[in-house]
């Protein structure tokens, strides 16, 4: 009846697509397109191409997107997720950043979310990080960009446990601890994945402890079903705090023995059983394992400044 309506050949190309017939969804974009040059049309070809594996394809519809619209946000994010398939991660990142400062759009605040998560822990891990992505995080308010674009994105999925426990850390990393705990709570109400479920058991130990809720944190932690060595030195420091030493010492002991699995966190651990054996039995108890800690290497620094006060 209209066969010049380019909106008309969009929504039936959308259609095709949510039916993954990628072949008649790209004939009807590509019509929409003869009929009217659109970001809107440009950004769902993109979209197709990505589909179907063809990269190059897929960035050069979203540069025509930005083309046509540069205010366009849906543009630049697939542009961003392209850079993200192809392994480009200082790209991806920074397209994502560049999509925070043109609106909420649920696709990259997510994308920005997950990306300011993954370069914190890969710093925390001592991993290599793209020297742009690391200026980001420290220079240009990362953390705090992201949990804008975070939140944005939870309230408009609050059902997303995964966002929320990201969002969790990311408060937890500002200083904000209740407000992490909030949101890490209403992701283990929503988690069913057992992996995902300690992972996020472990934040909420974690967050209870510094909240001084210890008694609280030991029963997360010990609802754990796969302990791991994070979660088994969140608990020793939750005994710790409440004066539970035996308890505590123990926790550290498993980790020495079963899951620490490299001499860098074993020097560590053994400088925290020094000092609770310190508190327990004495300087000489202590001694020994500073001394055991100082025959590892990495050794722990602070083991050699707890010997050098001894």
């Amino acid at each position: 009846l209209s066969p010049r309506q380019a909106s008309t050949w969009v929504s039936l190309g959308l259609v095709y697509a949510k039916q993954e017939d990628w072949a008649l969804a790209q004939h009807c974009l590509v019509r929409a397109l003869q009929l009217e040059n659109s970001a809107l049309c440009w950004t769902n070809l993109g979209v197709v191409y990505l589909n179907l594996g063809e990269q190059t394809l897929a960035n050069k519809a979203f540069k025509e997107a930005q083309n046509a619209e540069p205010s366009y946000t849906r543009g630049w994010t697939g542009q961003a997720l392209v850079a993200e398939v192809a392994g480009f991660k200082s790209e991806s990142m920074d397209l994502f950043r560049h999509c925070t400062f043109l609106g909420p759009e649920p696709e990259s605040a997510r994308g920005y979310g997950d990306w300011v998560c993954s370069t914190m822990a890969a710093l925390e891990k001592g991993d290599k990080v793209e020297t742009h992505n690391k200026y980001i995080l420290e220079k240009m308010f990362g953390i705090v960009v992201g949990v804008d674009s975070l939140s944005s994105y939870c309230e408009r999925n609050p059902g997303d446990d995964v966002a929320l426990c990201q969002l969790g850390v990311l408060y937890e990393k500002m200083g904000l601890v209740r407000s992490g705990y909030k949101v890490m709570e209403m992701s283990n109400k929503l988690v069913k994945n057992t992996v995902e479920k300690d992972k996020v058991l472990t934040n909420l130990g974690r967050l209870l402890t510094k909240l001084g809720r210890c008694e609280e944190a030991i029963e997360h932690y010990q609802a754990i079903s796969s302990t791991t060595f994070y979660s088994q030195v969140g608990l020793a420091m939750a005994h710790y705090s409440l004066g539970n030493y035996q308890q505590a010492y123990e926790a550290y002991e498993s980790c020495l023995h079963w899951l620490a699995d490299n001499d860098g966190l074993k020097s560590h651990i053994l400088v925290a059983m020094g000092s609770l054996a310190y508190k327990v039995e004495g300087m000489q108890a202590a001694k020994t394992l500073l001394f055991q800690s100082c025959q590892l290497a990495p050794t722990s620094v602070r083991g050699l400044f707890a010997l050098c006060v001894i």
